[in-house]
């Protein structure tokens, strides 16, 4: 799991990418607290399954699994119903950039 202060780091940098903006059918911070509620949920998931789980890059994935997303801001705003697509290639290529410095480079990996 996460230490206290990588998780809030971490949560600070999404918070800076996608808090500028109004998600349409969302609101504004929109996407950051839907990054959060994932990742408690996944967290809260990994608890039920009987198996040795990596609770740090599990934790660190969930909460950057939509980073891809952050190029479909447009003058302020994001349309959840388009853009989407490819947004889970793009945000394996451009996590690293935002993560690197909190994880290995076999979490890396993972999480990628």
């Amino acid at each position: 799991m996460l230490e206290k202060e990588e998780r809030e780091e971490l949560k600070n940098r999404l918070k800076q990418k996608f808090s500028d903006y109004y998600e349409i059918a969302g609101g504004k911070n929109y996407r950051f607290y839907h990054l959060e509620a994932v990742r408690k949920l996944a967290l809260k998931l990994a608890e039920k399954i009987d198996e040795d789980i990596d609770e740090k890059v599990l934790e660190t994935a969930a909460l950057y699994h939509d980073i891809g997303r952050a190029e479909d801001i447009e003058d302020g705003e994001m349309d959840p119903f388009e853009g989407h697509e490819g947004h889970d290639e793009r945000g394996a290529e451009k996590v690293g950039e935002f993560i690197s410095d909190s994880v290995s480079e076999e979490e890396l990996e993972k999480i990628e």
